[in-house]
């Protein structure tokens, strides 16, 4: 089924699902991320008129993200979770490890629309939990903007939870490594 590609960043794969039929329109972006391949194909496209690097603007318009036809589904990463759904991408313990990008403007275009706003995280780093009591940094992205959590232990889908039942659901998935205060 084809799909449409927004995204801060486009890589090499965008060219792949170009080649085999299966984006829906042309991809837009801030940035490539590869090699000669895929600035070829962004240069061939920019050449015809469509144009896949686009200011910011444009990328992360949070109301062209949640009305364009379909569906987004908003696939971000994380560095750490809180037990309410908070979502810190920037840094922890005081040492900076990425930047904030496009992660709450996809993920409010989601939640938003009637797309899914999702967050992909290992359960643990360095041998300590993903999900904490408090976050380590700033807060990237609020846990209202957050429908779904999912680990390498599964997922947690938090749409329509209370704050209680979000906190259930996010320590049933970590098995319990951070105990919610109730």
């Amino acid at each position: 089924m084809p799909v449409a590609v927004d995204s801060g960043l486009l890589a090499d794969a965008v060219v792949d699902l170009d080649a085999r039929g299966l984006l829906r329109a042309t991809p837009s972006s801030t940035a490539l991320y590869g090699g000669p391949r895929l600035h070829d194909w962004a240069d061939r496209l920019g050449r015809a008129g469509h144009g896949t690097v686009r200011p910011v603007g444009y990328t992360h318009d949070v109301s062209r993200l949640s009305t364009d036809p379909g569906p987004l589904v908003a696939l971000n990463t994380a560095l750490e979770i809180d037990l309410d759904g908070q979502v810190n991408v920037e840094g922890v313990a005081g040492s900076a490890a990425g930047m904030i990008g496009g992660h709450p403007d996809f993920a409010a275009a989601a939640a938003r629309g009637p797309g899914l706003s999702v967050i992909a995280l290992p359960s643990a780093h360095r041998g300590r939990p993903t999900l904490v009591e408090r976050l380590g940094g700033p807060v990237t992205t609020p846990s209202h903007d957050v429908d779904v959590v999912v680990t390498d232990r599964g997922t947690a889908d938090l749409r329509g939870l209370g704050r209680t039942e979000r906190r259930r659901a996010l320590g049933s998935l970590w098995g319990d490594a951070v105990t919610p205060d109730e």
